[in-house]
């Protein structure tokens, strides 16, 4: 569609040129003419006469000039889909010249259908090298199906460009001649500065070169009392080197390794966020393939694979912790995991809590001292009155963690 940068020169696409194997004609109203004679010659009897044979062999030279197979998209082998005979033994409905089991009716579909194709869709063979090649194939099928005078194309049957092609090199030829003014502006421009600081340099007063000496000579020197500049603070290279962030013990990071007097040193580069464990606590849920286990936080990139047998008795929607399942070599794509324990379901109103818990390895027991502190103590007396007989109405369900009475 666009060749170099002259707006002028953003011409039509494939198949709106000029078809090279026939000066006058664009690929286009080719194309057209082969779409509607394929779909005209389908019709039944229209060369059942003298001359069947003859047209049985055009209609194959056609064929073979158009349908390079194979081509995706088309069907396989013989794209269309092969479309059913209505009267066998009557034209088209009658063996091809050259392919066995295929009549002529089917090769006039593929003609439309090919033909349909590459006029509809102007990038097929828009690129260089191939345009010349096509423009050659359509010739020869124009020459093929040609009936000449005897039937001439109705009006209707010719297409044009489409709004959409001729609406965007409207839209480039606009920029490029909107660019080009505004390069010509700049040019100008540029010209006109040119001039003026020649003017200028021209009109300039030129200085004596004695005088000039002179006054390099006479230059106050500086004296002692006069205080010295300070001089700029400079950053070595290892202050203006971002430092990385030192690592602890346990952690995981990307090192440099270097060595020095015989030791061999590491220089953190950068510092891996810290996986307490290599298990995972999230959703269970089933997939085509078994179960997988999504993590309920979103610092977790993994997740892990469940088969049958290593999923424990969870079901969908449960809250299980997942470890990885051990592997004897080397594993492509997403991990295996065993589910351990399952500590609850989604729809369960502690939830929430059992995911923290879990997470983050909140203790759920007491230590035995602690226990055997409380079992020490004994209640404080004092006077009590049982109130369990009155009814009360509450305002939050019974699953709820805090009443509001």
């Amino acid at each position: 569609m666009v060749t170099n940068g002259n707006p002028e020169e953003v011409r039509l696409p494939w198949p709106d040129v000029e078809c090279q194997a026939r000066p006058g004609e664009t690929a286009r109203a080719l194309l057209d003419y082969i779409a509607w004679i394929a779909k005209e010659m389908r019709q039944l009897g229209f060369h059942g006469g003298s001359r069947r044979e003859e047209w049985r062999r055009r209609v194959h030279q056609a064929y073979a000039a158009l349908f390079v197979p194979p081509v995706p998209g088309y069907g396989d082998p013989y794209p269309p889909d092969v479309p059913p005979p209505r009267n066998p033994g009557m034209w088209p409905d009658i063996p091809s010249a050259a392919v066995p089991g295929m009549t002529v009716r089917h090769q006039l579909s593929v003609i439309g259908h090919l033909a349909i194709q590459l006029r509809d869709k102007d990038w097929m063979h828009a690129r260089r090298g191939e345009t010349e090649v096509w423009d050659s194939r359509l010739a020869r099928v124009r020459a093929a199906l040609d009936h000449g005078e005897a039937k001439p194309m109705p009006e209707e049957a010719q297409t044009s460009t489409p709004a959409a092609t001729i609406k965007a090199i409207e839209s480039i030829r606009s920029a490029r001649a909107e660019k080009a003014k505004r390069r010509a502006a700049q040019e100008r421009a540029a010209k006109r500065a040119a001039k003026k600081a020649a003017k200028a340099a021209k009109e300039a007063p030129k200085k004596p070169v004695g005088a000039t000496k002179a006054a390099s000579k006479t230059k106050a020197k500086p004296t002692a009392e006069a205080a010295p500049k300070p001089k700029k603070a400079t950053k070595t290279k290892a202050e203006t080197k971002p430092k990385a962030k030192a690592p602890a013990v346990g952690d995981r990071a990307l090192c440099k390794i270097s060595e020095r007097d015989g030791e061999w040193l590491a220089r953190a580069i950068t510092v891996f966020e810290k996986r307490l464990s290599d298990k995972i606590v999230g959703l269970y849920s089933t997939t085509s393939r078994g179960g997988k286990v999504e993590p309920s936080s979103r610092k977790e990139k993994r997740e892990f694979v469940i088969q049958e047998a290593d999923r424990n008795g969870a079901e969908e929607g449960d809250l299980v912790i997942a470890e990885p399942k051990p592997v004897g070599r080397r594993q492509y794509g997403p991990a295996f995991g065993v589910i351990t324990e399952i500590i609850g379901h989604i729809t369960d109103p502690r939830s929430a809590s059992l995911l923290a818990i879990h997470a983050h390895d909140i203790p759920t027991e007491f230590p035995e001292a602690a226990l055997e502190q409380a079992r020490s103590f004994t209640p404080a007396e004092a006077p009590r009155e049982d109130l369990t007989t009155i009814p009360l109405i509450t305002i939050d369900p019974h699953d709820a963690r805090d009443h509001d009475d």
